[in-house]
């Protein structure tokens, strides 16, 4: 891979089926990649990071069928063009 060329990212972003995450349950959140950190949902973190790097020309997010809505809003918020995909 050439150090120009572009990457399209994956975050995982889904929870298991069937259970809540520990730290998602102690926050009182839905998710882990909610919880938040010094204000912000991890996410979000997560989402400006990949905003400045400029080899990334993609960003996925997987999640679990249902939980879009949930997570689009701070995706849309970060100002990072990223695409839902359902796990």
């Amino acid at each position: 891979m050439s150090p120009d060329s572009k990457v399209t990212v994956i975050v995982l972003a889904a929870q298991r089926e069937g259970r809540l995450d520990p730290l998602a349950a102690e926050a009182g959140v839905s998710h882990k990649c909610l919880v938040p950190i010094g204000g912000r949902p991890l996410l979000a973190h997560v989402l400006a990071a990949l905003g400045e790097v400029e080899r990334v020309k993609a960003v996925r997010i997987v999640v679990e069928p249902g939980a879009e809505p949930r997570l689009k809003q701070i995706a849309v918020a970060s100002g990072v063009m990223a695409e839902f995909a359902e796990a």
